[in-house]
């Protein structure tokens, strides 16, 4: 899930997936648009994307550097809906909503945690395992975040050994990692 943002006086709705990374998208799964308050039109595509595609790395270091804010990655196992994913991903799309104002203090704060764990928690029972940026370096990239059977059928569809790969506890991540951006 991808989540744009511009001003509602543009010409022209935020480019989406498609338009910004070439030969990324592999389905649309649904799509929205709104126009906030304070005049920022939202656009949010939710898709299956192609791993073999050349733009996977940037949409991956955009969506790591939005911090979770409008963003949501998942990776699924045979059988597991997108529709699932995506009714339970619609959270982070609010959390992208409210960085741009609303509610502030520690309202917010709750609210971010709240949209968060509430996406966490459902990717068990969905069948997915969520693609969790991280927040600091020295350790670039991704945590998934799932149940030991999905993590386990992920890791035996890839090939061995995988360099980056590394098993760590969540200590070891927010010793080295700073923390998860959420």
């Amino acid at each position: 899930m991808g989540t744009w943002f511009a001003p509602a006086t543009a010409p022209e709705l935020p480019a989406g997936l498609a338009d910004r990374y070439d030969g990324l998208q592999r389905e649309l799964i649904a799509e929205g648009t709104l126009t906030t308050p304070r005049g920022l039109t939202v656009r949010t595509e939710w898709s299956t994307l192609n791993p073999g595609s050349g733009a996977l790395h940037e949409f991956l270091t955009a969506a790591r550097e939005a911090r979770g804010n409008g963003t949501s990655l998942a990776l699924m196992g045979k059988g597991a809906s997108p529709k699932a994913w995506y009714a339970a991903s619609t959270a982070m799309m609010h959390r992208g909503l409210l960085a741009f104002g609303g509610i502030g203090g520690t309202d917010r704060e709750e609210a971010n945690r709240s949209a968060s764990l509430t996406y966490l928690a459902t990717g068990p029972g969905a069948g997915y395992a969520s693609l969790v940026p991280l927040d600091h370096h020295p350790w670039g990239g991704y945590v998934l975040v799932g149940d030991a059977t999905i993590l386990s059928a992920l890791r035996s569809a890839l090939p061995d050994p995988v360099p980056g790969l590394a098993e760590a506890t969540w200590e070891d991540v927010v010793r080295r990692a700073g923390s998860l951006a959420l």
